[in-house]
């Protein structure tokens, strides 16, 4: 969960520039779902009786603005201004608050190059055009931008330019880190199949210390049959609760770095000479 602000002077101002924001993204995205270019009486004669945007005559006069200068991409408008008034609200969008005329930037950069991706790919978005009334799918934005700029690098040319400039002003607005995301999706299939070469190592290992456990037993049983106890009075009893301990550590696949093992076939190995002197 994200650390609360300090409380401040600005943080009361800050509140309602969010809020205020995020009722207008509210109001301009059900101006839009409502919308019914027969509403307006320039566009349609003569016009609805009643009209059916929901937010009235200026819902519908705002909606054509939006999708007239912005065509489909004036649906993006109201996720836009909510999140910038999330950001003003809350921390974890913070960084469009901080950085606020660099977000503004790259926030109008986004919708120019949404708008000629969208006039480029107008032929099959006609008919929705015509729904909304929009001059073409990216709006007077996206015939602007191109028709007077962009249409020089070609269809090809101009789809990459705009498709990097919207990936580039998408990432900053997110603050996603595509290098850090791309970085860790390559390198861990690398990291997987060191580990399991190394999860392979360590069994042999302990397949290895098991073998030895198993020649440690055989010869600390023969040595008991003639020699029932040690010099310095530890039991066999005793010898043999080691090697049960070592045993069931290999048997358990302990591994080399495991100090119960070692310690156990350490310890019979110090202790064997006395049994067979």
């Amino acid at each position: 969960m994200s650390r609360k602000t300090p409380a401040g002077p600005g943080n009361g101002l800050n509140d309602i520039i969010g809020v205020a924001l995020l009722a207008a993204a509210l109001l301009l995205l059900v101006a839009q779902v409502s919308f019914d270019r027969n509403d307006l009486a320039f566009v349609h004669t003569p016009p609805n009786k009643v009209i059916h945007n929901w937010i009235g005559p200026f819902g519908a006069h705002v909606a054509y603005a939006s999708f007239f200068l912005f065509g489909l991409g004036g649906f993006v408008l109201p996720f836009l201004l909510a999140a910038f008034g999330l950001g003003y609200l809350f921390n974890f969008l913070g960084y469009l608050r901080e950085r606020r005329i660099w977000s503004a930037v790259w926030g109008v950069v986004m919708m120019l190059s949404l708008t000629g991706l969208l006039h480029i790919m107008n032929r099959p978005l006609r008919q929705l055009c015509v729904n909304i009334n929009a001059p073409s799918a990216g709006g007077w934005f996206g015939y602007f931008t191109y028709d007077y700029g962009f249409w020089m690098l070609g269809t090809v040319g101009a789809t990459i330019v705009y498709a990097t400039l919207y990936l580039i002003s998408l990432l900053f607005l997110t603050d996603f880190r595509l290098g850090d995301w791309l970085r860790r999706w390559f390198e861990k299939p690398e990291t997987g199949a060191g580990a399991a070469a190394e999860e392979t190592a360590l069994d042999r290992r302990a397949h290895e210390l098991e073998k030895q456990a198993k020649k440690l037993q055989e010869e600390v049983a023969s040595t008991l049959r003639s020699k029932p106890a040690t010099e310095d009075g530890r039991s066999g009893d005793q010898v043999g609760l080691v090697y049960s301990h070592v045993k069931a550590a290999a048997s358990n696949g302990a591994t080399a770095a495991s100090w119960p093992t070692r310690f156990a076939t350490l310890t019979l190995i110090r202790i064997a000479p006395n049994f067979t002197a």
